[in-house]
């Protein structure tokens, strides 16, 4: 039985490079972007869902924006670590 939260899995993940863009921008530029932005949607859905007590709040999506765009230049861990501080401030 896996006793970690989900939370706990989604930094696991992003230890072992689930989130990582192993397509090469010099040698497949198009193919890189669009696998940059697959990888994005999986992120997000896995942070969401990693903080389901928010699914649905009406500011969700200004949610991800901001953790987004203050974490996205230091990688995936600062996102998730941008949106659980921000996400602390929309719990009841």
């Amino acid at each position: 039985m896996n006793n970690k939260s989900k939370l706990e899995q989604l930094y696991d993940r992003i230890r072992l490079g689930c989130f990582d863009n192993k397509i090469s921008h010099f040698s497949a530029p198009v193919r890189h972007r669009a696998r940059e932005g697959e990888l994005r949607l999986a992120f997000r859905a896995a942070l969401e869902e990693a903080h389901d007590e928010l699914r649905g709040h009406p500011k969700a999506e200004r949610l991800w924006t901001m953790a987004y765009e203050r974490g996205h230049s230091s990688g995936w861990n600062e996102i998730a670590l941008e949106y659980a501080d921000l996400a602390d401030l929309l719990k009841p």
